[in-house]
């Protein structure tokens, strides 16, 4: 069962309930509560289409998100390696920096032999440039309580991805 007797009886102290996507509201509705969606949005002035200017003879992958096993870059480093090693113009682009945590985590994708561009923290214009210069975007993660923003930031620049559709990501 999803949602623990302990969990359950903590959700009785609130007057109305809100989740962050349907996975999330669907999972405390089961529970036999009320509850509504409000999933976040994406900037769209922001995350658009744009031209590719850079690494045009190169196929890039794009991984974002902060390092964490939920978001399964472990995956992605598995598999970045494999066709790196069958396809000599294979790249990848990550973004694995975020606000609360400033670890170098490109060095264990680099020690287990993937070559990456590993993108420092940026505001919201730099990244949307640097996901508009790669072909697909990776996003195998193994959860996501609410929506994956990064993932519809993405989306929003116009390209393709690869993505789990469990859990909040389905949104």
């Amino acid at each position: 069962e999803p949602l623990t007797a302990p969990q359950r009886e903590n959700l009785k102290a609130f007057d109305a309930l809100a989740a962050g996507s349907e996975w999330n509201a669907r999972v405390i509705r089961e529970a036999g509560f009320e509850c509504a969606a409000i999933p976040q949005g994406v900037d769209r002035t922001i995350f658009k289409p744009m031209p590719r200017v850079a690494l045009k003879d190169k196929f890039v992958i794009y991984s974002g998100g902060k390092w964490e096993r939920r978001k399964a870059q472990d995956l992605i480093v598995r598999a970045v390696k494999i066709l790196q090693e069958r396809h000599d113009d294979i790249m990848m682009l990550a973004s694995w920096f975020n606000i609360w945590e400033n670890a170098d985590h490109y060095d264990e994708a680099r020690r287990a032999g993937v070559k990456l561009v590993g993108l420092p923290l940026c505001n919201h214009y730099e990244l949307a440039f640097h996901m508009n210069q790669t072909d697909v975007g990776l996003f195998p993660n193994r959860c996501e309580g609410g929506t994956n923003l990064m993932l519809m930031d993405y989306m929003a620049c116009g390209k393709p991805v690869v993505a789990n559709i469990s859990t909040g990501q389905r949104d």
